[in-house]
């Protein structure tokens, strides 16, 4: 696909004389020093999934820039989300909830791995909604303000045996399942598994490049990963219109 816009467009001044001015002014592109046609061709190249590395070869740009034009994107759809967030699961519907550390870089055996944990959770629904949220520790008290933040009461939640999610039964709120992944994916007997959210962390590593895996740098590439989650289908047309509610502030 490739756009042909023109970047300037005319507005009649008090005096009858013609000003020329960027039809870009006060858009996400205003401090855009490339060529409109570049910039929404780049634009639509990574919506489609195109990575770093293809976006720098193929429009010949230079490695900040597309490193800006990355950030600025996946922050554009961080907040896209950030203003549309509601809770998943309800009455009878069950979300699978669990945690994973994204690896940045690996070290020697017997050394530690940096990265970030996340914890995350996915309806067994058509639709798939999801969340998924960064943390610093996996404890008790973290995983249920998540899931009483991000999960309806009602749900029937399946999760592994980790001891941090001993308390979802005793809140009375949800039913709680769980699966012994030390012994097989699937429970053959209740068939209670996580497969869902097993897939999405699958789905997260293959999206994030490792550079992005640490604290400071992951917020916004997990909220674009969801951005593109609800948005399936109609990618386009949704970030047009994320482009359209974007306010410049100079």
């Amino acid at each position: 696909m490739l756009l042909n816009i023109d970047a300037e467009t005319y507005r009649h001044s008090c005096n009858g004389t013609a000003k020329k001015m960027s039809m870009w002014k006060n858009t996400f592109f205003s401090k855009s020093k490339v060529k409109p046609n570049d910039a929404m061709n780049m634009v639509y190249l990574w919506l489609c999934g195109g990575n770093w590395t293809f976006l720098q070869t193929v429009g010949g740009h230079s490695n900040s820039y597309v490193t800006n034009l990355v950030k600025d994107l996946n922050q554009l759809l961080a907040n896209n989300v950030q203003e549309h967030r509601t809770k998943i699961g309800g009455p009878g519907i069950i979300v699978e909830i669990d945690e994973c550390k994204l690896a940045k870089r690996k070290y020697n055996r017997g050394h530690r791995v940096e990265g970030a944990w996340v914890v995350g959770g996915v309806e067994q629904t058509e639709e798939r909604k999801m969340f998924v949220i960064q943390v610093e520790n996996r404890n008790s008290m973290t995983l249920s303000n998540i899931i009483e933040t991000f999960v309806c009461e009602g749900s029937i939640i399946h999760t592994d045996l980790w001891r941090g999610y001993h308390f979802i039964q005793e809140t009375g709120k949800f039913e709680h399942k769980t699966v012994n992944h030390s012994v097989h994916f699937k429970d053959p007997v209740t068939l209670v598994h996580t497969n869902s959210i097993e897939g999405t962390w699958a789905a997260l590593k293959a999206k994030i490049a490792k550079r992005y895996r640490c604290q400071a740098a992951l917020s916004d590439h997990l909220l674009a990963f969801i951005w593109r989650r609800q948005n399936e289908g109609n990618l386009w047309n949704s970030l047009i219109a994320a482009l359209t509610d974007y306010e410049f502030i100079e």
